[in-house]
């Protein structure tokens, strides 16, 4: 079983406890070169199954806005989605505060731009 079978057997709850980790301000693997992939992919998870205005989801894009910029993220070594849809595969670009706000869902735009 590959990594991406093992999470899709997991209920969504784990998922979003999993992203949380991985955004964490201090210890926050998304944010880095050679671990982002594994954290992205399990975002792209939670997106599939429609949860991206889940409350408890919202507030931890929020948080990984923020902590991105922090943490000045690393564009991650394999980016599997070049479309800017999927945004948190460009945590490196809302770093660096070149990620095009508009393209962000609304109720994370006012974060992107209060923190950058």
């Amino acid at each position: 079983m590959g990594l991406s079978e093992y999470y899709k057997s997991r209920p969504y709850k784990e998922w979003i406890e999993d992203w949380e980790l991985g955004i964490d301000e201090e210890d926050g693997q998304a944010f880095f070169y050679h671990t982002a992939p594994t954290w992205l992919s399990i975002r792209d998870l939670i997106h599939e199954a429609g949860l991206d205005n889940h409350p408890k989801v919202i507030e931890l894009d929020k948080k990984a806005i923020i902590n991105a910029i922090r943490n000045k993220a690393d564009p991650p070594y394999d980016r599997e989605y070049e479309g800017l849809d999927r945004w948190w595969w460009h945590l490196d670009k809302i770093a660096e505060g070149i990620f095009p706000p508009e393209l962000l869902p609304e109720h994370l735009r006012d974060t992107y731009l209060k923190a950058r």
